[in-house]
């Protein structure tokens, strides 16, 4: 969004908001019963108004979430933002914490590559034949469930 229709904003529907920002309505809806959204003002019809606060609140949350960080993450970094005090630090922290979730999802996310790399292999070798891999894996939830209702 550009500088220009930030600054024009004063006061927006909820579906106006969605489009200008991208997000859901429900989405939106959401993250205000979660507490991370501010609470909106009431026009007298009791329509809910949002402002250039929640235009600001709602890119940081979607920037956040891309990065994989959680709605409760998201909502102790605003919280850090409002604060103001020793947020520098506090925000590595979380960032950093963030990291290491990260790094282990890729050694778990390589782990799989391999394993499907090799499933791939095994399937090439004889691709007439019968599936082994699916096979396999039909057999590992057979043993699942027939061990289960023992």
């Amino acid at each position: 969004m550009n500088t220009k229709t930030h600054a024009r904003v004063k006061a927006l529907t909820r579906g106006e908001l969605a489009r200008l920002t991208g997000c859901n309505a429900e989405t939106i809806r959401y993250y205000e019963t979660q507490g991370v959204l501010p609470a909106p003002r009431r026009a007298e019809n009791g329509c809910r108004l949002y402002d250039r606060r929640h235009i600001s609140v709602l890119n940081f949350i979607r920037q956040f979430r891309d990065l994989g960080f959680s709605l409760n993450q998201c909502r102790s970094l605003l919280r850090l933002e409002r604060d103001h005090s020793g947020q520098c630090q506090a925000v590595a922290n979380e960032i950093n914490a963030h990291i290491e979730v990260v790094e282990e999802r890729i050694t778990v996310l390589k782990s799989v590559a391999s394993t499907l790399r090799a499933a791939a292999r095994k399937c090439s070798i004889e691709p007439n034949a019968g599936c082994h891999v699916l096979d396999a894996l039909l057999q590992v939830d057979a043993d699942k469930s027939s061990g289960a209702k023992s």
